[in-house]
């Protein structure tokens, strides 16, 4: 789980992602089981979305996790979520599946076991303004 918070630990956004046992249809129409890395839960306060909080969170976890966006499964994305990752990540096209799981490539997925413990981590913007975000931030991770 990831949070961002602008300074006095006001939580802005969090990011929840795990591992999660899937069958899902290929290009073929052919059930393959994976267990990939999914964004289960990413919100950021709808009156702080826009600033620049949710994709500074999104490439936070990207880094921490050493996975490209492409290589993640989505689980039942909202429309702002798909309009987020393709505005970002150039990610507009995916297998249509019968559960509401997106894999964002079809070729994604390769069988992958979960860690045997779980960690939260914070990650604080730094400089931020309310209009843009930028580029230079430092991060914060803590493990509980």
């Amino acid at each position: 789980m990831y949070f961002t918070h602008r300074g006095r630990g006001v939580v802005v956004g969090f990011l929840k992602v795990g591992y999660k046992k899937l069958f899902l249809l290929d290009r073929n129409g052919v059930h393959i089981e994976v267990e990939p890395l999914c964004v289960l839960d990413f919100y950021i306060a709808e009156n702080l979305q826009r600033h620049g909080y949710g994709i500074e969170l999104f490439n936070f976890m990207l880094q921490h996790q050493n996975v490209e966006p492409v290589l993640l499964a989505y689980d039942r994305p909202s429309t702002k979520l798909l309009a987020f990752l393709a505005r970002h990540y150039n990610l507009r096209q995916s297998v249509p599946q019968v559960r509401p799981v997106i894999p964002a490539h079809p070729s994604v997925c390769p069988s992958i076991h979960p860690p045997t413990h779980t960690h939260t981590h914070t990650y604080q913007p730094t400089n931020q303004s309310t209009n843009q975000s930028t580029n230079q931030s430092t991060n914060q991770s803590t493990s509980q």
